[in-house]
């Protein structure tokens, strides 16, 4: 006899060897992923990975007296105490199971069919029925449930979009009740929000969140060390500014709607939400190394490949792409951040006033980045410590194309508009405060208006100008290369 652990269904299959036929199939727990025989042959162990147990089954009535019946013994504990949070571990329980049928239909197909351990099947699928296109697996392992919005395409918005394809594709009731889910637009991928809707679709985010740490490359000589070769490419990697779209920290300038078409959409791209497709939301390439096939239908087999792909490659030569591929391959968890190109920029013109209304002719006149706390000095001479305004004009060049997010930290009045579109509006007499706007879309290479307002009332005297660029998860001041003056 065989015997086979059906993970997504809690059942272990017995299988005649011989006739190549399933006999009949034994209840276990969840995710049964091990097995193991006694010495004599006559108990089976099963491994339930997501129960924390062993279960042992008794083989004799089987094996000695022919009898379609392997009864359980005992159920052993495997852990102590449970390392995983309560919600953590509840979601991840969710995450391997297809018995439930809340999941899925017939036991077939749980989350970890496709991302076993929070990896990826290396297949690529037709989601054309849902409005898509040939879509390739993407690993879930260090991306703590994506950079920006989810998939290739953008098409979620939060993890609990995965409520559609529990329906969808696995054919599941779904976690969420349906008249919770078909209220207003909760149905819809990008629709009214589902986080806080069901509190087992939130155990099963909470799992895909806590997936936030990548492998170290292989490839790498040494944490912080490359080879030759890699380190040429990092070279290329910047000279070719491919931080415009693999940005920051995360390698990724992914965000809300952050579409990129580098040269990679073809007929079998299809749609994004049933509507045309503009592009394709830039993948990390901290773990290319290890998630082949590339792009997003798959349709690169290897890094090689992938980067021939891109429309701006046919300037290089093949020992060029050999040594950009030596670099991608070593961007593990170690890389700190994507190499960029420098901007040219000085920073902005702040022009000073007299009193708090940007009235009257400028008292004094530089170009500079906005990042102060003068305290309760004056700004510049001639200008009082006190009762005074600043208006700071010029443009800002992105980095990387992607979302942004704008801050100001001020003490008092502060207002800021960035393309037109007014980003910050606190025109109050407070103390230091912290204020950040909404996310905003820019292309990188692209010089944006920027025009920065600020009034000092009296008492201390703070204005600092920050942002958060894609791929990054904190604020930092916006360089002076990065501004230019008008």
């Amino acid at each position: 006899y065989l015997f086979v652990a059906l993970e997504t269904s809690r059942q272990v299959a017995v299988v005649d060897a011989h006739g190549r036929w399933e006999m009949f199939r034994v209840d276990v727990g969840r995710a049964p992923q091990g097995l193991a025989l006694s010495p004599d042959g006559l108990k089976l162990y099963v491994s339930n990975f997501m129960d924390r147990t062993v279960g042992v089954f008794d083989l004799e009535p089987l094996l000695v007296r022919g009898i379609a019946d392997v009864p359980a013994i005992a159920t052993l504990r495997t852990l102590g105490s449970e390392r995983l949070t309560a919600s953590v571990f509840a979601g991840k329980q969710l995450f391997y199971d297809a018995r439930d049928t809340r999941l899925a239909r017939d036991g077939y197909m749980s989350c970890a069919s496709c991302h076993n351990d929070g990896g990826h099947d290396g297949r690529t699928w037709d989601l054309t029925g849902f409005g898509e296109g040939l879509r390739n697996t993407i690993s879930l392992r260090g991306r703590a449930a994506g950079q920006g919005f989810l998939h290739w395409s953008n098409n979620f918005d939060e993890v609990q979009d995965f409520e559609g394809q529990i329906r969808g594709l696995a054919g599941g009731t779904g976690l969420m009740g349906d008249a919770v889910f078909f209220a207003g637009t909760r149905s819809q991928p990008l629709g009214d929000r589902k986080t806080g809707q069901s509190t087992d679709l939130d155990a099963l985010a909470a799992y895909v969140a806590s997936l936030n740490r990548f492998d170290d490359s292989p490839y790498r000589p040494g944490s912080t060390t490359l080879t030759t070769a890699a380190s040429e490419g990092q070279a290329l990697f910047r000279s070719l500014n491919c931080a415009a779209c693999h940005a920051g920290t995360a390698f990724s300038a992914s965000g809300a709607n952050t579409l990129l078409n580098v040269g990679t959409l073809k007929p079998t791209s299809g749609q994004r939400l049933g509507a045309p497709l503009a592009g394709i939301d830039p993948p990390t390439l901290r773990d290319v190394w290890a998630t082949a096939p590339y792009l997003h239908d798959g349709s690169a087999a290897t890094l090689s490949e992938a980067v021939r792909a891109h429309s701006g490659s046919a300037t290089l030569v093949a020992a060029d792409i050999d040594r950009l591929v030596a670099y991608l391959q070593q961007i593990g968890r170690e890389e700190t951040a994507a190499p960029q190109n420098g901007g040219t920029g000085t920073g902005l013109v702040g022009r000073y006033y007299n009193g708090t209304a940007l009235a009257g002719a400028p008292l004094a006149t530089r170009t500079e980045i906005v990042d102060f706390s003068w305290g309760s000095a004056a700004p510049a001479p001639g200008v009082p410590a006190d009762r005074f305004s600043v208006r700071w004009s010029g443009t800002v060049q992105a980095p990387a194309s992607g979302s942004y997010r704008f801050q100001t930290v001020s003490d008092d009045g502060v207002r800021l508009w960035i393309n037109g579109v007014q980003m910050i509006n606190n025109w109050t007499n407070h103390g230091s405060t912290t204020d950040t706007s909404a996310t905003i879309n820019l292309q990188a290479g692209v010089k944006y208006e920027v025009r920065l307002e600020y009034y000092e009332n009296t008492g201390s005297t703070v204005m600092r100008l920050r942002w958060q660029p894609p791929g990054t998860t904190t604020f930092v001041t916006v360089p002076a290369n990065r501004l230019y003056a008008n």
